[in-house]
């Protein structure tokens, strides 16, 4: 760490290295980018991943993210490193930790749980101890809700805790010996939020609201429609964002003696995961007012396939390769035309009625 003559960390880890080449203003900067940087990145995969396609769509939401009151107050407003890297590699764990648990772990899974175990190691090492602290919370609450239930699946997860533990071992235990060197009784007075802050906050922009929960009034109530929206609870993603942020919405407003134990720096921190995991659905929701729902005529369509493909199968069944081709028919059939949405910019989603219908075919072949 690097401390100035006032005793307030300007400085952070990441950033030593290049002090010995250049002033202390440029490293920050070039910090900054960078950080900036892969924070745009993954949060455009998050988005994508939230089924988010419209590329004006994805745009708003990205400049809604990169100049959030969050996201202003640690760059620009003040000097909390720590807490602007936490910040910036949240949508970087995110990501991978999904990748992790919803394939990652049965398929590579040593390669899964030394990459996550190293992830949050890094991550960890060079963050706010106490701001991580509620992040690192509801992010435990969105691993679970999507995760399958899958013992190889936990045990991954468990191994990368464990060799996470060992790799940032000397850090913690740095931790834990200042906590005890507090006079016995010590509280600390930061209160969290109340349910009419989370109102307030959406209805007002000004000074007194840019470390408030805001996120709009319009992404607000677009969250509370996908968060009532059936299909959006058999996404794993997707179920995972409502319930991360309704856990963190809960816990920002949790009591003080409450928030002691799981958030030292403040239940009002809660407000930032709740924020990020809100904005994922809401955006999910704006895309279904962007998609052209089915016309009258792709549903005909669509009854005409069914019928045929029914047809089809009392003729071909039997063999392996008629079967493989009877299934790839039913996966194209019998999904809605809407399987198949045209957006109103002009893009036009491949559905998964196009590549199922070719693996048998090439099986078969």
């Amino acid at each position: 760490r690097f401390r100035n003559v006032t005793g307030v960390q300007t400085c952070a880890l990441p950033i030593c290295p290049l002090l010995a080449f250049t002033s202390l203003r440029v490293a920050l900067s070039a910090v900054w980018t960078v950080h900036v940087l892969v924070m745009a990145v993954y949060f455009l995969r998050l988005l994508a991943l939230s089924g988010v396609r419209a590329r004006l769509l994805r745009l708003v939401l990205l400049v809604v993210y990169l100049y959030s009151p969050v996201a202003m107050a640690y760059f620009f407003d003040t000097d909390w490193v720590t807490s602007a890297i936490s910040w910036s590699l949240y949508p970087v764990i995110v990501l991978h930790l999904h990748r992790a648990v919803m394939g990652g772990a049965a398929r590579h899974f040593w390669a899964s749980a030394v990459g996550l175990s190293l992830l949050m190691a890094f991550w960890i090492l060079n963050a706010h101890a106490g701001y991580i602290a509620p992040m690192v919370l509801v992010l435990v609450i969105y691993t679970v809700v999507v995760a399958p239930l899958d013992r190889r699946v936990y045990a991954c997860l468990v191994a990368a805790a464990v060799m996470c533990a060992a790799a940032t071992a000397g850090y913690l235990y740095s931790l834990a010996h200042e906590a005890l060197l507090l006079p016995p009784g010590t509280a600390l007075e930061r209160g969290g939020l109340t349910p009419g802050a989370f109102v307030q906050s959406a209805l007002s922009v000004g000074r007194q609201s840019r470390r408030g929960p805001f996120l709009g009034l319009a992404l607000w109530i677009a969250f509370a429609v996908g968060a009532v929206r059936s299909r959006h609870w058999q996404v794993p993603h997707l179920r995972g964002c409502i319930i991360a942020t309704i856990s963190a919405v809960m816990l920002a407003c949790a009591p003080q003696a409450v928030a002691a134990w799981i958030a030292p720096s403040g239940a009002g921190l809660f407000r930032d995961p709740a924020f990020f995991f809100a904005l994922l659905l809401g955006g999910a929701t704006l895309q279904s007012l962007v998609d052209t729902p089915p016309t009258p005529a792709e549903w005909r369509r669509h009854d005409a396939r069914r019928g045929s493909a029914g047809a089809t199968d009392d003729r071909d069944r039997g063999t392996q390769p008629a079967r493989l081709l009877r299934s790839s028919r039913h996966a194209a059939v019998l999904s809605p035309p809407g399987a198949r949405h045209r957006s109103r910019t002009g893009a036009c989603r491949r559905g998964t009625d196009t590549w199922l219908a070719r693996v048998p075919v090439a099986a078969s072949g």
